[in-house]
């Protein structure tokens, strides 16, 4: 039997950064840990995690690669939030919550990558 690591790439729009700054409205690319196996057979993912679906919105908790992409990655990666359309996502519970989440976040001292998804100012 063939063992090899399982990643689905995404490409997702991001509406609203609630930590860091990525570049709103545009297509970016995100790896995913997990997907369909090669041969089709299986699906490999994550105790409690889910692979996103098109035409929903959700938090995704990803980190920046060294090389500057995007990895998501276990369970609560993505999180689907109740939201219909975008402009109901800010208003959504469980945003506000992650919001809540991000400001009382425990700050660990560790290396810090630039995605290159990052918005440049143009000042």
């Amino acid at each position: 039997m063939e063992f090899y690591e399982i990643c689905t790439n995404y490409q997702v729009t991001v509406i609203e950064n609630i930590k860091g700054k990525l570049k709103k409205n545009s297509p970016i690319e995100v790896a995913k840990d997990g997907g369909v196996s090669k041969d089709k057979t299986y699906i490999q993912l994550y105790d409690e995690d889910s692979l996103p679906k098109e035409g929903k919105y959700y938090i995704m908790v990803g980190t920046v690669q060294p090389d500057g992409t995007l990895l998501i990655s276990g369970s609560n990666s993505n999180i689907q939030l109740n939201a219909k359309k975008s402009n109901d996502i800010v208003s959504d519970n469980t945003f506000k919550d992650y919001e809540k989440y991000y400001k009382n976040e425990k700050k660990y001292d560790i290396e810090h990558f630039k995605s290159k998804y990052e918005e440049t100012n143009s000042k």
